[in-house]
């Protein structure tokens, strides 16, 4: 099998730690937490920037963040919309943790009704293309009513209510990378979305095609492990490996193959190989399109695990952080009527989840990892061919256009 090059792993670490940084040789790394004073639980998406300058990086999900300085001492600001902002004096590179006091007017999470489906902009004439989420928050990519030109970037909270805004001036579609930044992909340029005290920027500017050659590979992380995706033989041999940040290790987790599909590549190459006509570039897309479908075997993180959705074999393997085997289960609900090839993850509850379709109303059930089965069906009611659906903290999101195009895209929320 062929597998990622050094050069290769070298190049998307990189990319994914230090893109946003300066490549002087002369500087110093500073790493460390930022977490709840009160919960102890991490923060993610704060701001983290080096004092009256626009060097900066955001927190991950589990709340670490790297950034390159030029000297020390320097001082960091750290900040975000829910806490109250901090200095921090860093007089060496050690690793450091900070605790974060919450703002006293910041709004708690609303409870939602089980299964009752909330329009979160009813009242907003926006036309909604993308969104992401931004901690206990929402960022969306939209335009203003009748305005198909210049589209914004706004902040929503959990309950609709608009936070700030900031012209986007790019049109495009969100990329969270495999350590929660956000990026706003155009046909032009990849930017990096940062964010600090209320105010949007887009920095950073990478040509797509290499943004998505570097990033796309690198799937997820935990605690400085990144778990990396390759493919080959016409997509139907799916690599997973783990590269262990601190000291560049790399582990080769799993390869999935489709036995079937690589027996039809061989019996082709074995034909052309007798003198046959070699196929046109339409016949090889047609191929591909209908004989050579990318196999499904998405990895997601479950809070400390890893989970490969394996629909080639039909099971579901759990691997520990650092990319041990724990446990097999076999599945079935693969094979039921509706099924597609879709895996949801909450990264807050760590719950997986499957979607069903039937002329067009969509259907989740949550996917045990004990025993492999799933649950009882959630059926988003009466909203036909809804797009974009994402899974956080029990609750389902999605897009959906009421009746024709000339309707407004509009961003729902529903308990699952």
């Amino acid at each position: 099998m062929k597998f990622l090059t050094k050069y290769n792993f070298c190049l998307i670490l990189l990319l994914i730690i230090s893109v946003k940084f300066s490549f002087a040789q002369n500087g110093f790394i500073i790493s460390g937490k930022i977490s709840d004073k009160e919960t102890g639980k991490p923060i993610y998406n704060a701001s983290i920037i080096e004092k009256n300058t626009k060097n900066g990086t955001t927190t991950n999900q589990e709340g670490f963040f790297f950034i390159k300085v030029n000297k020390l001492p320097v001082n960091i600001v750290i900040s975000h919309l829910a806490y109250q902002k901090t200095t921090y004096n860093c007089k060496n590179n050690s690793p450091i943790k900070i605790s974060m006091q919450r703002q006293i007017d910041s709004l708690p999470e609303v409870n939602i009704s089980a299964h009752k489906v909330i329009n979160l902009v009813e009242k907003k004439l926006l036309d909604v293309v993308d969104y992401e989420f931004y901690g206990d928050d929402i960022l969306l990519l939209a335009y203003s009513y009748k305005d198909v030109i210049n589209p914004w970037l706004i902040m929503i909270n959990n309950i609709g209510d608009t936070l700030f805004r900031s012209p986007a001036t790019k049109e495009g579609n969100f990329y969270r990378d495999c350590l929660g930044n956000i990026h706003l992909v155009s046909k032009e340029y990849a930017y990096q979305i940062f964010i600090e005290d209320k105010k949007l920027e887009l920095l950073y500017p990478v040509n797509p095609d290499t943004f998505y050659k570097i990033l796309n590979p690198c799937i997820t992380e935990i605690n400085n492990k990144f778990f990396i995706k390759q493919w080959s033989y016409h997509n139907q041999v799916l690599s997973y490996t783990m590269v262990n940040a601190d000291d560049s290790s790399k582990k080769e987790v799993k390869v999935i193959s489709d036995e079937r599909a690589l027996r039809m590549l061989s019996d082709r190459n074995r034909f052309n190989s007798m003198g046959a006509k070699p196929p046109s570039e339409s016949d090889l897309r047609f191929e591909e399109m209908c004989f050579f479908k990318p196999i499904f075997a998405p990895l997601v993180k479950l809070k400390d695990k890893i989970a490969i959705f394996n629909f080639v074999d039909s099971k579901i393997e759990i691997y520990t952080e650092n990319g041990n085997p724990d446990k097999e289960l076999a599945i079935t609900f693969n094979k039921l009527k509706g099924c597609k090839e879709e895996i949801f993850a909450d990264e807050i509850t760590g719950k997986a989840y499957a979607l069903y379709k039937n002329n067009g109303i969509s259907t989740i059930r949550e996917i045990s990892i004990i025993t492999g089965e799933v649950g009882k069906e959630i059926t988003i009611p009466d909203f036909k061919y809804i797009e974009n659906i994402k899974i956080r903290n029990g609750y389902a999101y999605f897009l959906y256009r009421i009746n024709s195009p000339l309707e407004l895209m509009k961003l729902y929320k529903m308990a699952v």
